[in-house]
């Protein structure tokens, strides 16, 4: 009945072993009245989420033996059948399950989505250099760089759940859920660094990644080549709507990154109205010359933090 900071709860569905109890998950949270009102307001991209099905799964970590589920039952072929009946996602007969895709606006923005989850390796493999992980398949991959070296948009912002240095993993002695290795070698960091290889080599300037997953708000400047040093990624962090917020000063540092903008609040909340300071959203715009400008904003509607970027 009361939340973790005071606030009052509605009571929702349990764990779901089968699609009727993910579907009462989805009707869950369309059931709130302000998701409503967002939903009539505006249109909006779906990605999913490793809570689309169980904390940090992938293809090969989607079981859970102890009731109500039924051990050895894959759970992400359910969830992902429940996110395309609640999500608008144009879907190709020949590709049924494919959630990655670009959509552009106009001629300064295009939006490249990943699926960060289907396809990857176990969470508790080693990214080792000589056989690397891979996050995102090799056919996912080879879509993203050819897409990437296409397109003739002034930026190229990149969606993906997890983020690129904060290390997340719960528990971390499962493995690496995000890109960064941190204290481990068990991230998925070899993927990623051939992703921004590709992207310098090739000229591929005005990148923005869109990350998300940990329950904080953070900006970060990537230089992830010495020899290089004019080449630079932005990474922004934001979320959580609702939920814990959880922030983690921690980050890997194999990019060279800046923090731009730190954890907010630098201590977990313990009130409601602290809470609501920390639960965030991020906006992005692009204006008709390129420029892009990109905020953080807490639930009372003010501006955390603002970063305006001049494309190179």
């Amino acid at each position: 009945a009361t939340g973790l900071y005071g606030n009052a709860q509605l009571p929702g569905p349990g764990p779901a072993p089968d699609l009727q109890t993910y579907w009462a998950h989805w009707r869950y949270n369309r059931a709130d009245a302000g998701s409503q009102r967002l939903l009539r307001s505006t249109s909006y991209v779906g990605v999913w989420d490793d809570h689309e099905v169980v904390n940090d799964f992938g293809p090969l970590n989607d079981t859970r033996d102890t009731p109500p589920y039924t051990p050895g039952v894959h759970l992400l072929p359910i969830g992902l059948e429940a996110f395309l009946d609640y999500t608008p996602i144009a879907i190709a007969p020949n590709t049924p399950k494919r959630l990655y895709r670009s959509l552009r606006w106009g001629k300064n923005l295009e939006l490249f989505v990943l699926d960060t989850r289907q396809y990857r390796d176990a969470n508790a493999a080693s990214d080792d250099p000589a056989r690397p992980k891979t996050m995102l398949g090799r056919e996912q991959l080879t879509w993203l760089k050819e897409s990437l070296a296409g397109s003739d948009a002034t930026w190229k912002v990149i969606v993906s759940s997890v983020p690129m240095s904060i290390p997340t993993g719960f528990p971390a002695t499962g493995g690496r859920d995000g890109w960064a290795n941190f204290d481990q070698t068990t991230g998925f960091e070899q993927e990623l660094l051939d992703i921004l290889r590709f992207m310098e080599q090739r000229g591929i300037a005005n990148t923005v990644w869109i990350t998300t997953d940990v329950h904080f708000a953070e900006v970060f400047r990537y230089r992830p080549f010495a020899a290089d040093p004019a080449f630079a990624v932005h990474e922004l962090a934001t979320g959580p709507l609702n939920s814990g917020i959880f922030p983690n000063a921690a980050f890997d540092t194999t990019l060279n990154p800046t923090v731009l903008f730190g954890p907010r609040p630098a201590a977990s909340p313990t009130t409601w109205e602290q809470a609501k300071d920390g639960f965030n959203f991020g906006t992005l715009e692009v204006d008709r010359g390129g420029q892009l400008t990109a905020a953080i904003v807490n639930t009372a509607g003010q501006t955390l933090y603002s970063l305006t970027l001049v494309p190179r």
